[in-house]
């Protein structure tokens, strides 16, 4: 159900397991929901973990595309499915509520291969795996690996987006390529991103059969959408050679990442928690990037970004004067009805006739019980906290804007079986925000080092199975 205003388009984003609505709440307690072996190597935060056994690479789920001369040492790709780390985020080609989710797209891998088989794409982030097998009695070298961008980039994708998260250890030869980089060549990635650094600069990967070499690929893509394959170049024997790679019979496939706000769900121990954000899914650059704790040679790129700024992105706009929140809500799920009170209270603006800061909790009684409802004064905390008084946020004929909400369950654990449809549920919601006033004046929404407003939330189901709020602390 979608309340009158909150009747814009919106996108959803669902991360990892089982999932319980359609609006988002940031990340709380993010989990891996599938735990990866012990490391029997370091364990490096940014590098994939895929258990992967060389010799059964090309049997296992393999997308490849072979050279097509007899003989000549074979370089295969296919997307890296499993528990990868970075988190791989999968764009549907649809809108997909959370309760139209199946078992089988439960946990890291099992979303994004049942994502992938639904038409959907890597979003944001996308891991490949790029495994070259030398030949008997053949040398061979590879001098260069880099992206070719088949058609017209694209407009970053709509539909529903499914997180993962992940983690592992790995012993991989670990390359980066920027799509949106007029020379998408491979640059050499850190524990902290992908640099802006050539990786083949003085550097090349031999082939000693019969050990295979095993590349993973951490492709990145934030303004535009992109279909590519990939172009790994060398020689054999001496003689120049080139591999062309792509996903079967198609290019591999990215989307960029929408700039706009947008809802997303993240899996935490006790379920699912929904975040309100933007850039959710962006790649990590890294200028110099380090590795061990240490700076990683040959990274800092002068001119570059620095690791404080990343990606120079051009923030969304304020939407326009007396436009209301724009949400899709879920009556049926608790953190929903929750971010959509929490972001819809707390957001101000004298076009939409508020005569204070406070002023949105009239438009969101919706979300209350008649009896909460029916005591404005009790649906009020959280005031106390603000950073900038009323009269301060009139003078500069200011209103309020969103940026980001996060509702998680309370603790402790009131949810033992991890599930949200209980008679009633307890939540914690936050929200961040700025005050844009008509002079360009500015302040943040919530004083304190966290800048949030937050508040302990009590929710009862009611009879037709949606929720409203029953309590505010």
């Amino acid at each position: 159900m979608t309340s009158p205003e909150d009747s814009a388009e919106v996108t959803n984003s669902i991360t990892g397991g089982t999932i319980n609505g359609t609006v988002v709440q940031a990340w709380q307690a993010t989990v891996t929901l599938a735990p990866p072996e012990p490391p029997a190597r370091r364990f490096r935060p940014w590098h994939a973990a895929v258990a992967v056994v060389l010799a059964g690479a090309l049997a296992f789920g393999t997308h490849f595309a072979l050279s097509a001369d007899h003989g000549v040492p074979g370089v295969t790709a296919r997307y890296v499915l499993e528990q990868p780390d970075p988190p791989v985020q999968t764009v549907l080609p649809r809108t997909v509520r959370a309760n139209e989710l199946p078992a089988a797209a439960s946990g890291c891998t099992g979303s994004r291969t049942w994502g992938h088989q639904q038409g959907g794409m890597d979003y944001g982030i996308s891991r490949l795996a790029v495994t070259a097998v030398g030949g008997v009695g053949r040398t061979v070298v590879i001098d260069s690996i880099r992206a070719e961008v088949v058609g017209a980039p694209r407009a970053p994708e709509p539909g529903t987006v499914l997180a993962c998260t992940g983690a592992g250890e790995g012993d991989w030869t670990e390359l980066g390529i920027d799509l949106d980089s007029p020379d998408p060549a491979a640059l050499i990635v850190g524990s902290n991103g992908v640099s802006y650094a050539p990786y083949f600069r003085g550097k090349y990967l031999y082939l000693e059969p019969p050990k295979p070499e095993l590349v993973g690929l951490t492709v990145l893509a934030t303004e535009h959408s992109y279909d590519y394959v990939v172009v790994v170049e060398g020689s054999v024997d001496g003689k120049r050679h080139s591999w062309r790679l792509q996903d079967d019979d198609r290019p591999f496939r990215i989307s960029g990442v929408r700039k706009e706000r947008a809802n997303t769900l993240h899996s935490t121990v006790l379920g699912w928690s929904t975040s309100y954000d933007t850039d959710f899914g962006a790649g990590v650059r890294c200028n110099p990037c380090y590795e061990a704790g240490e700076d990683l040679p040959g990274t800092e790129v002068k001119g570059a970004p620095k690791p404080e700024t990343g990606r120079p992105r051009t923030p969304p706009p304020p939407p326009p004067a007396g436009t209301a929140p724009v949400l899709v809500v879920d009556r049926r799920d608790p953190e929903s009805v929750a971010t959509a009170w929490a972001v819809t209270r707390s957001s101000f603006d004298p076009a939409l006739g508020d005569l204070g800061p406070d002023d949105g909790t009239a438009r969101a009684v919706p979300y209350l019980a008649p009896e909460l409802a029916a005591s404005p004064a009790s649906a009020r905390p959280g005031q106390t906290e603000a950073a900038t008084g009323t009269e301060e946020v009139q003078s500069h004929g200011a209103r309020s804007v969103i940026t980001a909400a996060s509702v998680y369950p309370d603790r402790p654990d009131p949810h033992p079986t991890g599930r949200l449809d209980e008679p009633v549920v307890r939540l914690t919601a936050s929200v961040w925000g700025t005050y844009y006033g008509d002079d360009g004046w500015t302040a943040p929404l919530a004083a304190g080092a966290g800048g949030s407003l937050t508040w302990k939330l009590v929710l009862t189901r009611q009879p037709d199975g949606s929720y409203l709020i029953s309590a505010i602390d």
